[in-house]
């Protein structure tokens, strides 16, 4: 139902804007539409394409790096492409990385480094929800999560302010 929602063009698209971070660079602008990400600006004003999963399930799940070794849903296996993939993430919260979709790993257990961190892994996810033709953000229990761990999902709406650890982040609604 996704790939036709896609094909009738008749969805809003979240465009995610960096306001103020430690990580990303003021105005990183992240691109998501009901399939997952469509594009991102990186630092050099260069625009990169699609998701690290590579998967078309209208999940977007962010983390500080990807850790496979997990029973959280984190663990790479098929996905609805048929592939198994070593990403556990779509996007990866850079740790002053150059790169804002580079895996980095920092010694800062706080920003995901380090052996035994609870902090590597899926920490929240972005949904699109066809039935209310909505974006919804759920928390997942690990790191620095967003909002301070959300224990169900919400609906984003437009000009929603959300706190991903250090980073403040607004959403815009925009028509396709």
């Amino acid at each position: 139902m996704l790939k036709q929602l896609v094909e009738s063009g008749e969805f809003d698209v979240l465009e995610l804007k960096v306001l103020s971070s430690a990580h990303l660079e003021k105005d990183f602008t992240l691109t998501i539409g009901p399939m997952g990400i469509l594009q991102y600006q990186e630092r050099d004003g260069e625009f990169s394409m699609g998701s690290r999963r590579k998967e078309d399930d209208g999940f977007t799940f962010f983390g500080v790096e990807d850790d496979l070794g997990e029973d959280d849903g984190s663990k790479a296996g098929p996905g609805a492409n048929g592939l198994v993939s070593s990403e556990a993430n779509d996007f990866i919260i850079p740790k002053n990385s150059s790169n804002p979709n580079e895996s980095n790993p920092s010694m800062n257990p706080m920003m995901g480094g380090g052996e035994g961190s609870n902090h590597r892994g899926r920490q929240f996810y972005i949904r699109y929800d066809i039935d209310t033709n909505t974006y919804k953000i759920r928390d997942l229990g690990r790191g620095y999560g967003a909002f301070g761990k959300l224990q169900n999902p919400i609906q984003i709406r437009d000009s929603f302010l959300i706190n991903i650890g250090e980073s403040y982040v607004v959403s815009y609604l925009m028509e396709n």
